[in-house]
């Protein structure tokens, strides 16, 4: 009986069969895609090396085109001594105009390789991304380390989706939901968070900027640790007063979708309601106990949120991005009315209508 314990624990026990030792890869951190104007890929890699002193790290940036992003691997293993490694990718970035064509071709080897590293943020360039990892910043190994916390950073604050390669892949082969990516691009040299993208499949149909990126995300019930809004409430001042506007920090979210669809008149009709209880950060001109005086500020703030969310609808109905998810919706509870028509013809017409209701809780120790 030993024995034969002994036996199987030898071969079920193979330890690190599949190890691979530092020394004989280079461990890629940063990937960038673009696309040159023969419709071929160029592939740039920074990749961290021993520096001339063995005792500390440096970056090597290399790039290579070819007609696919297999190939530009290939043609980047000549240049390096062990072969490279994207298992430990910390970054892709992808040129706008990469995304705007269809960004799945690109992305496909990161899918279908058992070592892709799936939980990479994925980041669209707005211009090329091969500049993006060229920086060199101050206080981080290297540029990759940076947008990924920046990334994380806008996450928590509720400025753009959570997302990585793994977690948008679903929604370019969903017709009843469009993935939103952030965007970054270069101000002074520096990366700085931008925008979001939108998706109309896999291809980039436009952009949301950051703040109707988190009206989006709100109305979504994807509210992260932090959420701040500043609106104009006063304009009887002229000019950019400081006293016209109101600072404010969303404590709780709570939104639903509700989804009516008539047959006979081929019409859907969604209904956003979303419930926001906020806390004041910044009001001058005080007086929150006075009676009215918040009534009145919620009321407005609702016009104004709800107003904004209309707006948003119109822009991502315009670009065919059915960022909410509606058609799962009605895929789900009609399944018969979704089959007989596309939903990519039938989702910019649907109507959608959002409300967002405002209720302050908090405002601070002055009144």
């Amino acid at each position: 009986m030993r024995v034969i314990l002994f036996i199987l624990c030898i071969l079920l026990c193979t330890s690190c069969w599949d190890a691979r030792q530092l020394r004989d890869i280079t461990v890629v951190k940063a990937s960038a895609i673009d696309v040159s104007e023969e419709g071929h890929i160029i592939l740039s890699v920074a990749s961290l090396v021993a520096a001339s002193d063995q005792r500390s790290a440096a970056i090597q940036i290399e790039s290579a085109i070819d007609h696919s992003e297999r190939g530009a691997r290939l043609e980047l293993e000549s240049r390096y001594s062990e072969s490279i490694d994207f298992s430990k990718l910390r970054t892709l970035f992808v040129s706008n105009k990469v995304a705007e064509n269809d960004i799945y071709p690109y992305l496909d080897a990161y899918y279908r390789s058992p070592r892709g590293a799936l939980a990479s943020k994925l980041v669209i360039v707005d211009g090329l991304a091969s500049q993006i990892i060229n920086i060199q910043p101050t206080d981080r190994p290297h540029t990759s380390e940076l947008v990924a916390d920046m990334v994380h950073a806008g996450e928590q604050q509720t400025l753009i989706p959570i997302t990585n390669i793994q977690l948008v892949c679903p929604f370019f082969f969903d017709d009843g939901s469009d993935a939103l990516i952030p965007v970054v691009k270069l101000e002074n040299g520096k990366p700085v968070l931008n925008a979001v993208a939108i998706f109309n499949n896999k291809q980039m149909s436009g952009t949301l900027n950051l703040r109707e990126s988190k009206l989006i995300l709100l109305m979504k019930g994807a509210k992260q640790s932090r959420a701040l809004l500043v609106n104009q409430v006063n304009d009887s001042n002229e000019g950019e007063n400081i006293e016209n506007f109101i600072s404010y920090k969303v404590e709780k979210a709570k939104s639903s979708l509700k989804v009516d669809v008539d047959p006979s008149a081929d019409k859907v009709t969604a209904r956003v309601n979303t419930k926001l209880e906020i806390n004041v950060l910044e009001f001058p001109h005080d007086k929150l106990t006075e009676p009215g005086v918040i009534k009145d500020l919620e009321e407005l703030l609702t016009q104004q949120l709800t107003d904004e969310a209309l707006e948003v609808f119109k822009k991502l109905q315009e670009a065919n991005c059915d960022a909410l998810g509606v058609g799962k919706r009605v895929f789900a509870f009609h399944p018969s009315y979704y089959e007989q028509k596309s939903w990519k013809e039938r989702y910019p017409s649907i109507t959608i209508e959002p409300s967002i209701q405002v209720e302050i809780v908090r405002h601070g120790v002055l009144d």
